[in-house]
């Protein structure tokens, strides 16, 4: 549906690269709204890809920590929302629901395996729930946690039952400025 400064599409299917998006519907409107929603059914993204295109969507230099970045992101609902045309002003949400997934960087002690989730990011806030999985061979159930890369840079977690491979995490804990103090 095309209606002057906006456009609406429903109930179709994309690849991008290697990626695949089901069940997709969007709404771009470049008039005063200046928005753009997407939603999307069960969704497969190749992380390889990902991290350079999200480099060009918003400005987020933690993102270069994760490089290289591989694995997939399996997701049974995902929505992304945020300005369209404003590049300085670009503050994207996403949101989903896990499938199982496998991501690998040189930045985390070993892949992370994710079962199931939910996960919400909002600018420099990340919010994930009822993750169950593994990071390594350590194991967590039920994990929800909150990561804020704003001013106060700052990470809560509580799980049901984790399994904590000290001899793998340490050593990654110990890279953190913040931890550093705490682990000395």
């Amino acid at each position: 549906l095309l209606d002057g400064r906006r456009i609406r599409l429903s109930n179709f299917d994309v690849r991008i690269g290697k990626s695949s998006y089901s069940g997709l519907a969007a709404n771009l409107d470049w008039g005063k709204a200046n928005s753009v929603a997407i939603m999307s059914g069960p969704t497969i993204i190749f992380l390889d890809g990902l991290t350079p295109w999200l480099s060009t969507l918003v400005n987020f230099d933690h993102l270069n920590k994760l490089r290289p970045i591989t694995g997939t992101l399996k997701f049974k609902t995902l929505t992304l929302k945020g300005p369209l045309l404003s590049r300085k002003k670009r503050q994207f949400i996403l949101s989903g629901n896990f499938n199982p997934s496998i991501i690998n960087s040189n930045f985390f002690p070993g892949p992370i395996r994710i079962d199931s989730g939910q996960i919400a990011w909002e600018h420099k806030r990340m919010r994930m729930n009822n993750f169950n999985g593994m990071l390594g061979k350590s194991t967590f159930d039920n994990l929800s946690s909150q990561i804020d890369w704003g001013q106060g840079a700052s990470v809560e977690a509580a799980a049901k039952s984790t399994s904590i491979i000290l001899d793998e995490i340490w050593p990654w804990l110990s890279i953190f400025e913040k931890f550093q103090k705490t682990l000395q």
